[in-house]
């Protein structure tokens, strides 16, 4: 499942995912502390933070979807 805009990557595999913009990010899943839909003026967006603080927001076509692959619908 990829994000909507075409240099950013969002990849879901078994035990990580992996986010990339300029560089490339490898986020196990252990390691993503908090990821919810946020409701801006016109859009909503994905928010993942990782434990270590890291916060990527991104717009993606389904983020419930994409919430329920993370196993935190």
């Amino acid at each position: 499942m990829g994000a909507n805009y075409p240099a950013i990557r969002l990849s879901l595999y078994d035990t990580f995912l992996v986010v990339g913009f300029f560089s490339v990010v490898v986020l196990p899943y252990k390691d993503i502390a908090r990821a919810e839909i946020q409701q801006e003026l016109f859009s909503r967006r994905l928010a993942i933070r990782s434990k270590s603080g890291a916060i990527f927001r991104l717009s993606v076509r389904d983020p419930e979807r994409v919430l329920e692959l993370l196993g935190r619908a």
